[in-house]
């Protein structure tokens, strides 16, 4: 089996011999456990699901294509099954019963300040009213930096009740409603806030996302199209609009949008990484190691990126090449299995015996499948 069609079947969590039923239960469960927005409260971990779930993605249409060599002509298209259904829309800022036990409970001195306010007339002074929005606004940020997602969307609610222009509440509310999973209301949210001010880009960024996971890939791509109308430099609508591009099989505008990317930022990793595995799969193996190395530079501790340099050495016949960049792998993340099967199998490759017999000791701890797997190479090695 080759090496790419086994590295697919790694990321996927399956074994060599699974059937077409298990690769799809398999890809089901991780596109639910590798939703980007669940980690809204940490915009280091949303980014990494982000490049989590195109490696599914991209793992799932080479396992499912008739030819693991070739291009597939169509890719698969969100499954209903794995998007979720959303909750019934609800006003952003409408007064709700938990609204007010938020606010009874939480800000009960700011609602007797509103009383006397009102008396002074309090709704002909809207800079106050925007000041006095920003209190729930920070409580509501808090909440959702810690994961309190309900209390956070409460707060937000509450801000716009105050002020309903605030639009840093309007994206906030979306953000939490993506993080809850409540597609149609972060639709709602970012929508208002683009009524709002037509020139944020969070808003679009957060639009896109909600209506990915609404399943409706021309609005999420032409969402970054817009994102990108307004913030020509933004490397983070670029990204987007490559990964949805690629997830809807899309390949040519992809690779358009990750490489613009990299005239924006050439140290750009996350995109380097994409597209050198698009190369790969098209089977064009020398301009994917070329944006592997690249890559490799920007992100020196990457063992990820070597691993898959590595392979694509290996398709190239540069098998010297081939164990170096596998060597790296395995100093970038000495615990990773992986890095050391792979080690050991470009040493056969080259004849070195006793370093793949080395590299079974360390796999016997690691990974005993993987250990398995090589004792029975280095046995038709030697027999």
């Amino acid at each position: 089996m080759e090496e790419l069609e086994r590295r697919c079947r790694r990321i996927l969590g399956i074994g060599q011999d699974a059937g077409p039923d298990e690769i799809k239960e398999a890809y089901r469960d991780l596109i639910k456990v590798w939703h980007p927005d669940r980690f809204s409260g940490d915009l280091r971990l949303q980014r990494k699901a982000q490049v989590r779930l195109a490696d599914i993605n991209l793992a799932y249409k080479h396992l499912v294509s008739g030819n693991h060599t070739e291009k597939t002509a169509e890719k698969p298209h969100p499954d209903p099954e794995t998007v979720p259904q959303d909750s019934p829309e609800e006003p952003l800022y409408e007064e709700s019963e938990k609204t007010r036990s938020f606010s009874l409970r939480r800000l009960a001195p700011i609602l007797g300040f509103f009383v006397l306010l009102g008396v002074a007339g309090w709704f002909t002074l809207p800079f106050i009213r925007g000041d006095l929005a920003e209190v729930p606004f920070n409580v509501g940020a808090s909440y959702l930096e810690a994961g309190n997602h309900d209390e956070a969307c409460r707060a937000f609610r509450l801000s716009l009740l105050i002020n309903p222009e605030n639009v840093r509440a309007c994206v906030k509310l979306g953000e939490t409603y993506l993080g809850m999973g409540r597609y149609g209301n972060a639709r709602a949210a970012f929508s208002e806030a683009i009524r709002i001010n037509p020139s944020g880009l969070s808003a679009y960024l957060g639009l896109a996302s909600a209506y990915g996971q609404l399943g409706s890939p021309e609005k999420e791509i032409q969402t970054y199209k817009d994102a990108l109308r307004i913030a020509p430099d933004s490397l983070e609508a670029y990204y987007g609009l490559g990964l949805a591009c690629e997830r809807y099989g899309l390949d040519d505008e992809a690779r358009e949008a990750f490489s613009r990317a990299l005239l924006i930022d050439p140290q750009y990793e996350s995109a380097q990484h994409r597209l050198a595995l698009m190369y790969g799969l098209r089977g064009q193996y020398r301009e994917a190691a070329e944006t592997l190395e690249r890559a490799a530079k920007s992100n020196p501790h990457d063992a990820g990126i070597y691993n898959d340099l590595g392979a694509m050495y290996e398709k190239l016949g540069l098998h010297m090449l081939e164990l170096r960049a596998y060597g790296k792998a395995v100093e970038a993340d000495p615990s990773s299995g992986e890095a050391h099967f792979n080690f050991a199998m470009a040493s056969l490759r080259l004849g070195h015996i006793d370093a793949a017999q080395k590299e079974l000791e360390t796999l016997r701890a690691l990974d005993p499948a993987l250990a398995f797997k090589l004792y029975r190479m280095i046995s038709r090695k030697e027999g």
